[in-house]
């Protein structure tokens, strides 16, 4: 995933979604705001002013496409900090539970 200033990018491993019946109907139901690529990217648009509402916008995007695939979702560690990829951009670099999950699909 990528995150700056104007919402983010999602993609997806293999280009696959456990549950795609799921996705469809969320990205159905917000349009306005997000739309599927060409490439199978997911496209997320949001206004974010700053790397913490960034992170946290993130991070609330990532709870719902997890519950969509089936996945059980857990508190996000406080250690979670934005890397810098260029003017108005980041990159969560690594985000990850308090109970030690990877949470980057790796």
């Amino acid at each position: 995933m990528e995150a700056g200033p104007k919402g983010a990018v999602l993609s997806f491993r293999d280009n696959k979604f456990a549950k795609l019946e799921n996705l469809i109907a969320f990205i159905g139901k917000r349009q306005a705001v997000i739309s599927l690529r060409p490439d199978h990217k997911l496209v997320y648009r949001q206004a974010w002013d700053n790397a913490k509402t960034r992170v946290a916008g993130v991070h609330k995007l990532m709870e719902e496409i997890a519950r969509l695939g089936g996945m059980s979702v857990h508190p996000l560690s406080t250690a979670v900090t934005p890397r810098k990829r260029g003017p108005g951009q980041a990159m969560v670099q690594s985000l990850g539970c308090r109970c030690g999950h990877d949470m980057r699909g790796g």
